[in-house]
């Protein structure tokens, strides 16, 4: 049964919900309305989706896991349990008995990463002939070094993502789709235009352009013309399709008329 939580005004000044986007804050906080007098509940995306329907269960997952990563919920060992973290600061009144006792659960560390491991034969593998080269024997091949983010890159990525989301949900009403090829879009902004990034990013959702309009305003769009989007950003002008067709009707004009000056029409 759902339960009246408590919010400390200290909740909007730390360090770890300022990190999360504003739809994963606003999730964590409904999360306690749900959880027990432990602050713990089922580890179930669906049902948390259900007694909180503006979240949808794809998101919810993904929060549950950007939640866990930053130390604000513990996942128990089989992963059926989510627990808030500090949640002594709640003031529970009548309190009830959990129908299983946190006591009772076996928890993983605070911040536990749940990525799979590798298998042991994967593992011998890398031992026996580098986890830097391809082959055996005289066909060894060296594979071309990785580049590595600097914490910086990473950073930025991390603002760009955060301010493409917010407007992307302020607009639309969900969160955008995160994945691999999003994230190297996210990346290539970056590298393109630093760290003006999120405000073009921004800029670029608000954006009425029918073309970005009818395409849902996806990331790679913003890729690519993120150029020009920067330079209406930056000089506080939007250029629709309208406009730009006025544009070339009014240079058509022009040129009409200047032929007819010097006698070609």
């Amino acid at each position: 049964m759902a339960r009246i939580r408590s919010i400390k005004p200290e909740l909007w000044s730390d360090q770890k919900i300022a990190t999360l986007s504003h739809s994963c804050a606003l999730f964590f906080i409904g999360l306690w309305n749900f959880c027990d007098d432990e602050g713990k509940c089922e580890n179930s995306p669906k049902q948390l989706s259900l007694r909180m329907p503006i979240f949808r269960p794809e998101n919810v997952r993904l929060w549950i896991g950007s939640l866990s990563a930053h130390g604000l919920l513990q996942v128990s060992s089989d992963s059926a349990w989510l627990r808030v973290t500090n949640w002594s600061h709640q003031k529970i009144d009548r309190p009830r008995l959990p129908k299983v006792k946190a006591e009772d659960i076996q928890w993983l560390d605070v911040g536990h990463s749940t990525k799979p491991r590798e298998s042991s034969s994967s593992i011998r593998r890398k031992d026996r002939i580098g986890s830097d080269r391809i082959g055996s024997g005289s066909d060894v091949v060296t594979a071309p070094p990785k580049a590595v983010a600097t914490p910086s890159d990473l950073a930025l990525n991390s603002e760009i993502w955060k301010a493409y989301s917010e407007a992307y949900f302020m607009r639309y009403g969900t969160e955008p789709v995160r994945n691999a090829s999003v994230n190297s879009q996210i990346k290539q902004i970056g590298q393109r235009l630093g760290k003006e990034s999120p405000d073009v990013v921004r800029f670029f959702v608000s954006h009425n352009n029918a073309f970005y309009v009818r395409g849902l305003h996806k990331v790679g769009m913003c890729l690519a013309d993120c150029e020009s989007i920067r330079t209406q950003w930056a000089t506080g002008t939007t250029v629709t399709n309208r406009q730009a067709q006025q544009a070339d009707d009014g240079a058509t004009t022009l040129s009409q008329l200047q032929r007819v000056r010097e006698g070609k029409l």
